[in-house]
């Protein structure tokens, strides 16, 4: 999504979901940390809501699923629904569908930019 066609930008609004707001809240910054060490990440989704919920032991669940939302909005990463880890402990949630998440090209771009910006 590009910021001419965004609604939110052109309001003046907060937007969550084009190139131009990369302004972050502590979790989302705490969830790209996982990511910048972690690649991949297990996640499993409600079937019935589309709650996301991240499997990483130092994150509650619900509320880094809320935060793997809006950097999937931001375009930060990348979350599958259908592609589940080959390796991922997924028993705690049985429930749920067994997907991943990964950082996009801008997502890996945004983490070079925080490291230079130190």
């Amino acid at each position: 999504m590009n910021c001419e066609n965004c609604q939110a930008c052109n309001q003046g609004t907060d937007c969550s979901g084009c190139q131009r707001n990369t302004e972050l809240n502590p979790l989302e910054y705490a969830l790209l940390d996982v990511f910048s060490v972690t690649p991949f990440l297990p996640v499993a989704i409600d079937r019935q809501s589309g709650r996301m919920l991240l499997m990483d032991p130092e994150l509650e669940p619900t509320a880094a699923g809320l935060a793997l939302r809006m950097l999937q909005r931001r375009g930060l990463v990348r979350v599958d629904a259908d592609l589940p880890l080959p390796n991922a402990d997924y028993s705690g949630y049985k429930d749920q569908a067994h997907g991943s998440a990964a950082l996009t090209a801008r997502g890996q771009e945004f983490l070079d930019s925080m490291e230079y910006q130190g």
